[in-house]
């Protein structure tokens, strides 16, 4: 047995016939146990290395290298044992035809362990994870195991950098002992129409064939608990996964091509609530493929159109560089008050406009009102009264007004506990039916700090803190489900069954709980916005697929589980303002990095459609698994304010608050990285 040290990490190789790696300790404690006979493993056989020379060592790092060979591949190992994480990277170099797959793995064991397979399982105790073996490309985004005890937090995940394959894992005989490992196959045959995904992405075999090189990469990193552990992991996760950071952005750049595709888009259309009163309608469709055509939709709230962050885009764009789209700004600032479910009744707005019926409505053409939805559409406007203050007074008064008056019709409806509605129905009853809440509705905790500071009156303080008490269970338990969207049904009576969980939700939170920590300065409210944060980057994409946009899905996010298999822009476009000020306020840099890297996917997002009025436009989403652009018979749809409004108000908040010296248009630097 050859015990091998590097500071609180220890690898020991049992060498008694052939030679494996038994098992890894963290600070003399076991994270991982080796298989005898199982150094290198595929379905068709399986052995220890037969030979394994220490190539290096010194009281910071060994290097150790191994080699094998079998009747299908010969195979060599390199293991780097460095002071806070172990790579081991194995190559198989095919010598005969064979059908099945490789999977290296290991074990762990332990009643209080609570393991994570990000996006799938968060926490669970192992006697309750089911198998889990998923597509790379859909949807493995931080492609690691994560788990933790009282006392340590453990990674050991795949580096996409330097080889390929995917998460497996399973339960041994022993109920309380979890198979981990690497599995290659990665991908699956995909479909390629609006296929409804449910449950896992299951892996097969495939052929391997003669002259083949399969390059498998793993990384193990363990760390005492001293946070939130599944921030510490993604924490130590990135030191591998985004060691090379990204390029810079072009902030003014960005910015001026956005503002270009709102000026030539052909989407706005004058006098769509009477003359004077204007507003962008929602999208294209079909932009990639087929007819293009414009949709039928005009947004104030939750869907491809939001007005909100529209306005909120253009007239930033407005105040730093005088362009003039006050036109714009001004007639779908006062087009609001349409969008009120009762002309009378201040501060309950709808989402939606449907031209062909005439209806106001939520984002399925049904008379709902979603909490999260409409508290989105206070903060944007409400911040946007802060941030911008030398626009028009009369329209600014419009932001403030509409902000407060959602304010207030919100706390109208807080219940003794703190709590208020998912959603809403024409009677103010809960329009949420499902098992799970939608712990977004945390958002308006950020609504009513932006009030209490600009009006000092304590009601909305305190309804802050009060609401936050009463969604803190949820989020405890990652259960950011989200039932408002497509899933819910159309009116079905009863509505579908299916339950979607998403990263948008715990983006919405995550803002509404930043602004009410930074206000108090609560440590319990700054553990909740770890919770969101921790989940929202869980969701993002640490390394690239070639089914992305131009190649890139490295800092976009998931949309939605388990049903369809989309890169979303705008889920990780919430999450951004809230990730900076979290930073800012704590100090701690890791949340700005995921900040740059959601940035950085954005600015890679561009259409290209010249001479197209949709050229320009950010692309609304893409099915992963497969390269298609969402949309009807994925065909390609681009938004106004959902991505191309989002990412221009991102652009203009960074330029304005986050990195002023890039006004003259220079490049921003990328956030330095830790390795």
């Amino acid at each position: 047995m050859k015990e091998l040290v590097v500071h609180t990490l220890k690898v020991f190789i049992n060498d008694d016939n052939g030679c494996y790696i038994e098992k890894i300790d963290y600070d003399n404690t076991e994270i991982l146990h080796g298989i005898p006979s199982h150094e290198f493993n595929s379905s068709v056989c399986h052995c220890n290395a037969e030979n394994m020379t220490i190539t290096e060592q010194s009281a910071e790092k060994i290097i150790i290298s191994l080699t094998a060979k079998t009747e299908y591949w010969n195979a060599d190992e390199i293991i780097f044992i460095g002071d806070s994480h172990i790579e081991r990277k194995q190559t198989y170099r095919i010598t005969k035809d064979f059908y099945g797959h490789f999977l290296p793995r290991f074990t762990i064991k332990g009643s209080d362990i609570r393991y994570t397979y990000p996006i799938h399982v968060y926490e669970m105790p192992i006697a309750e994870v089911k198998p889990l073996r998923q597509d790379i490309s859909w949807a493995v985004p931080l492609p690691a195991h994560i788990w933790h005890t009282d006392e340590n937090v453990i990674v050991y995940g795949v580096n996409q950098n330097e080889g390929r394959g995917s998460l497996d894992v399973f339960q041994t005989e022993d109920a309380e002992t979890l198979s981990l490992g690497i599995r290659y196959p990665d991908r699956t045959k995909q479909a390629e129409g609006m296929a409804f995904y449910v449950g896992s992405r299951p892996l097969g075999d495939s052929d391997f064939s003669k002259g083949e090189t399969i390059i498998l990469s793993e990384f193990v990193m363990a760390k005492k608990r001293e946070d939130e552990p599944l921030l510490e992991a993604e924490k130590m996760a990135a030191q591998i996964l985004l060691k090379e950071t990204p390029a810079p952005i072009d902030c003014t750049g960005i910015s001026q091509k956005l503002a270009g595709y709102f000026k030539n888009c052909d989407l706005w259309e004058d006098d769509v609530f009477g003359q004077g009163c204007g507003w962008f309608r929602n999208m294209w469709t079909h932009t990639a493929l087929g007819t293009p055509k414009k949709d039928p939709y005009y947004d104030l709230g939750w869907g491809e159109g939001y007005g909100a962050a529209t306005i909120s885009a253009l007239a930033r764009y407005m105040d730093r560089t005088g362009d003039d789209f006050s036109k714009q700004i001004d007639q779908m600032s006062r087009g609001i008050r349409f969008f009120l479910r009762d002309q009378n009744v201040p501060g309950a707005y709808y989402d939606r406009y449907y031209e062909k019926t005439g209806e106001f409505c939520d984002f399925v053409v049904d008379k709902r009102i979603w909490t999260h939805s409409l508290g989105e559409i206070g903060l944007q406007l409400i911040q946007l009264y802060h941030d911008v203050t030398d626009y028009r007074e009369d329209i600014r008064v419009i932001w403030f007004n509409t902000a407060r008056d959602i304010g207030d019709f919100m706390l109208s409806q807080q219940k003794n506990d703190g709590d208020i509605n998912d959603g809403f129905d024409a009677d103010n009853h809960e329009a949420n039916p499902k098992q799970h809440r939608i712990p977004a509705r945390a958002i308006f905790c950020g609504v009513w700090v932006h009030l209490y500071r600009l009006t000092k009156d304590q009601k909305y303080l305190d309804a802050a803190r009060r609401l936050a008490l009463a969604v803190k269970p949820e989020i405890d338990k990652y259960e950011f489900f989200n039932q408002m969207i497509d899933a819910l049904g159309h009116s079905s009576n009863p509505p579908t069954p299916m339950e979607i969980y998403d990263g948008e939700n715990s983006a919405y939170a995550l803002q509404g709980l930043t602004e009410l920590y930074i206000e108090t300065r609560d440590e319990k409210i700054l553990s909740l916005c770890k919770k969101c944060a921790a989940y929202i980057i869980s969701w993002m994409y640490f390394y690239n697929l070639e089914t992305g946009h131009n190649g890139i899905t490295r800092g976009g996010t998931v949309c939605r589980m388990p049903d369809y298999p989309l890169l979303y822009l705008g889920a990780g476009s919430f999450a951004y303002v809230p990730l900076v000020k979290l930073s800012k306020t704590t100090g701690d840099e890791f949340y700005h990095m995921m900040a740059n890297e959601l940035l950085t996917c954005v600015s890679k997002y561009f259409f290209r459609a010249p001479g197209k009025p949709f050229d320009n436009g950010l692309v609304h989403a893409i099915d992963q698994s497969n390269c298609l652009y969402w949309g009807p018979d994925k065909e390609g749809q681009l938004d106004t304010g959902m991505t191309s409004g989002m990412a221009l108000m991102l652009m203009e908040y960074t330029l304005k608050f986050v990195r002023p010296e890039n006004k003259d248009g220079r490049a921003m630097a990328p956030l330095l990285r830790k390795t």
